[in-house]
């Protein structure tokens, strides 16, 4: 999981506890918040799903080829999996605003 823990915009959106004990407990609410908003709010959780920038034809693929796999743990997954990925475009960028930066000079 990595630097996707605790992240900011997870536990804002998807209204979990600021401190957790360690990822694993992190992930394992996430994964029940996402289950449970499969059952009672999945408009919600398609908007908090888009927020975060994944889309919704990946889900269902990845959902349809894990059939047997807990549905929230799966999403949790892909979650955790793009915010690392944003973590690391935005490292990515900042070095290289730095690089140009000094290379004005």
């Amino acid at each position: 999981m990595g630097a996707a823990f605790q992240s900011y915009t997870i536990t804002t959106l998807f209204s979990l506890p600021e401190t957790q004990e360690s990822e694993e407990e992190f992930f394992k609410s996430l994964s029940e918040k996402i289950n449970n908003l499969i059952i009672c709010d999945f408009d919600g959780l398609i908007r908090i799903l888009y927020r975060i920038d994944i889309e919704e034809k990946k889900i269902k693929q990845m959902l349809a080829t894990h059939a047997q796999e807990d549905a929230g743990d799966l999403i949790a997954k892909m979650i955790l999996e793009r915010e690392q990925e944003k973590a690391e475009t935005r490292k990515k960028l900042k070095q290289q605003n730095k690089e140009s930066d000094e290379e004005r000079w």
